[in-house]
């Protein structure tokens, strides 16, 4: 018999335990990091009971990790679908996309890039974005230089967003994304233009 089973899909009352869970996890770690938080603690927040808890989770990370994963799968559903609108991509409506997800949950989208996860978004964000730097780079020769084009482009927009996320006064989401789109245009730009012999 094979060893691998299918996990059976939750149903309503297990889906609304776990949802509860990772809001107690959400409001706890509003107030303190997560190697302070204890189970009893979480359970408690949460309105279950530790049996409970143990019964959907093997430890707090493990909530966290959900937390974080379907999180991302949200934002690039988001932008999968933008990126779909229009062949060739565009590229100002993908970054507006993005931020107005990103904007949607601050809180989420602050601990997703405190909790290191942000590595996962930018290799999603180079998918994404190389199709619109290949378009625009038409020389072969200078198609050498998208690699490096490519992750000056997707770092400096995580850089930015993780600048926003954290301001006291961040921009507003439509400047935030028109300031990203401009230095990426800028980004496509330079990738076109030859080195200078030395």
């Amino acid at each position: 018999m094979d060893a691998f089973q299918p996990q059976k899909p939750l149903d309503r009352r297990q889906k609304k335990t776990r949802q509860a869970i990772q809001n107690a996890l959400l409001t706890l770690m509003k107030e303190k990091p997560l190697n302070k938080i204890t189970v009893s603690e979480l359970a408690a927040t949460a309105d279950v009971n530790r049996k409970t808890f143990y019964n959907h989770y093997s430890n707090i990370q493990e909530v966290r990790d959900e937390l974080d994963q379907e999180y991302i799968d949200r934002i690039f559903s988001l932008l999968k679908t933008a990126h779909e609108m229009e062949q060739p991509p565009d590229m100002g409506l993908l970054i507006e996309s993005l931020v107005n997800a990103l904007t949607e949950h601050p809180t989420r989208t602050r601990l997703l890039f405190e909790s290191g996860e942000q590595l996962y978004l930018i290799e999603r964000l180079k998918e994404l974005t190389m199709p619109y730097l290949e378009q625009r780079v038409m020389d072969p020769q200078t198609a050498t230089f998208l690699p490096y084009a490519l992750d000056y482009t997707v770092y400096g927009m995580t850089a930015l967003l993780n600048t926003w996320i954290h301001a006291e006064k961040p921009l507003p989401p439509q400047e935030l994304s028109r300031l990203i789109t401009d230095l990426l245009q800028a980004s496509a730009s330079a990738g076109n233009t030859e080195p200078q012999e030395a």
